[in-house]
């Protein structure tokens, strides 16, 4: 089958290529010089019979108007075909034109959205205008601003009420001053007895007291010993012989001319501790060493294994933006005597920022004394405070700024109170 397929394509090569002598046939002829002319074989004459000669005409004439009629039409399909094909190039360039110019338009709006799209997100421009094409910059700004103003107006708040409570205490002491002239002479200040000004703060000692770090403390250290000679009449007054032991009391007083008022606290207990060990732990803690913010340690005192002076301060949250603090100086003394240990503290409590000008003058005696009966052995300590305020606080005393500050420092004493079970126990 391959060997026939071979031949065929021999046959049709050989038709297409060679040229073909046109009215020679073995029929053409009858002549032996015409075939011996043409190269042909003797035995075609044998082989081929002469037709007629009308027949040989008619075929010849036939053959020759054929042969005439294909090269027409070959022709024909030639040029259809060279036609076709230019038509086919001129489409397919046309298709190829229109197909790059539609990718290059694609690739340029691309290119303008990819503009669009970084122009938006801000990757082509500066960093501050990339900031301003943020909303969440905008949101930022807006968020800041509010938070500044609020914190602006708790400010503006803080200043009029310390402004405020500032002209209500200078207006206090002016009545104070205009009502007790006497007191702001020396001659007369000289001359008034120890005695009536105890448990009270006038213009001259509250003056004194917030002069200076080292006024406060010579003067403090001054009343210690002062106090010191009282504690027998103080502990008197406070009745705690007839306390039950274990008992906590309070009272506010007022001084016989109805001036100035002061809170008295009283406590009495059995420490089942040996008077040694009591003595001692108090003490080590006499000088409130849990308190750290702002602490600051006066070292410049005479004996100082029995005087300690320091200062700090406490902080609170008046309300969610408003911080409120108090300025304590403490200064104690320990006097040993054959029987007994007295302690004494002086502290002074000096409000600021709208607790400004709501002081108070605090003086707290501690006498350890052994103790054994029947069932029980160990120390009995009997404590009384007195905690002296300024005129300012006692004559406004509904004032929610002074209620405030009069919370504040029950709070502070109860947790003095926490620290020096925990640290005993």
């Amino acid at each position: 089958m391959a060997t026939d397929l071979e031949f065929l394509d021999q046959v049709t090569a050989f038709l297409e290529t060679e040229t073909l002598v046109r009215g020679l046939t073995p029929r053409k002829s009858l002549q032996n010089d015409a075939f011996q002319h043409h190269g042909f074989p003797s035995s075609w004459r044998a082989s081929f019979p002469p037709p007629p000669i009308n027949d040989f005409e008619e075929e010849n004439s036939s053959s020759s108007s054929a042969e005439a009629r294909v090269p027409t039409k070959r022709n024909k399909r030639s040029i259809d075909a060279a036609e076709l094909s230019r038509r086919r190039q001129k489409y397919r360039q046309r298709q190829k034109t229109t197909h790059e110019e539609l990718r290059r338009q694609e690739q340029d709006l691309s290119k303008q959205v990819q503009d669009i799209l970084d122009a938006r997100a801000g990757a082509k421009t500066t960093a501050r205008t990339d900031l301003a094409l943020a909303k969440s910059f905008w949101k930022r700004v807006a968020q800041y601003q509010r938070d500044l103003r609020l914190q602006v107006e708790a400010e503006k708040n803080g200043l009029a009420a310390m402004v405020n409570a500032q002209a209500a205490y200078i207006e206090s002491m002016g009545v104070v001053t205009r009502e007790r002239p006497s007191l702001t002479s020396s001659s007369t200040w000289v001359s008034i007895p120890r005695s009536v000004v105890y448990d009270k703060v006038d213009d001259r000692k509250w003056l004194r007291l917030k002069s200076s770090d080292t006024a406060l403390y010579e003067a403090y250290l001054q009343d210690l010993y002062d106090s010191h000679g009282r504690v027998d009449k103080v502990l008197n007054e406070c009745g705690i012989d007839s306390l039950p032991v274990n008992t906590i009391s309070s009272l506010h007083r007022h001084n016989p001319d109805g001036g100035v008022e002061y809170v008295q606290l009283v406590n009495k207990f059995l420490q089942p501790f040996s008077f040694e060990d009591t003595c001692s732990s108090l003490w080590k803690i006499a000088d409130l060493p849990y308190r750290h913010i702002d602490r600051e340690v006066f070292r410049d005192i005479p004996d100082s294994d029995n005087t300690v002076a320091v200062k700090f301060r406490v902080k609170k949250m008046l309300s969610k933006d408003t911080s409120v603090s108090i300025l304590k100086r403490v200064v104690a003394r320990r006097f040993d005597h054959e029987d007994r240990v007295v302690m004494i503290w002086k502290v002074f409590w000096e409000g600021e920022g709208i607790f400004s000008g709501m002081d108070i003058d605090e003086t707290a005696w501690v006498c350890i004394r052994p103790y054994s009966d029947d069932s029980h052995i160990g120390a009995m300590t009997e404590t009384c405070t007195r905690q002296v305020p300024v005129q300012y606080l006692t004559s406004r005393k509904k004032d929610p700024t002074v209620q405030a500050f009069w919370k504040m420092t029950q709070e502070v004493n109860e947790e003095d109170e926490r620290e020096i079970v925990r640290f005993q126990a």
